[in-house]
């Protein structure tokens, strides 16, 4: 798994916020991360979580063209996509760019992550 480098904001480093594993057998988990700027006031927040199980998403979604021909699906501030049985979700919440923005950054962070 590729954790990305290079994010859209001034950003602390990732952390990993929680591992799960649903059943205590190491075949369904989750693994979080996240990031905030660096300067508080600008409430900007990047989630990312990999997990090994798909996971049901609610909502009217988007497809969007990722690198390597992976379709990823947008609702809201949050993009998922697979890549070889991995299910990555990306949540890049900044209130302070468009929407057009928005979609060109959260699609810049995934492909570093393919």
């Amino acid at each position: 798994m590729k954790i990305p480098k290079d994010l859209p904001f001034d950003a602390v480093p990732l952390k990993i916020t929680s591992i799960e594993d649903f059943h205590q057998d190491g075949k369904n988990v989750r693994v979080s991360f996240m990031t905030t700027a660096k300067d508080q006031s600008e409430e900007i927040i990047l989630l990312i979580g990999v997990e090994n199980f798909q996971a049901e998403h609610i909502g009217t979604t988007e497809d969007v063209q990722l690198a390597k021909d992976v379709v990823a699906k947008l609702i809201g501030n949050t993009l998922f996509f697979e890549k070889e049985g991995i299910n990555y979700t990306v949540s890049y919440i900044n209130k302070n760019i468009s929407s057009e923005q928005h979609k060109k950054d959260i699609v810049k962070i995934a492909n570093q992550m393919l």
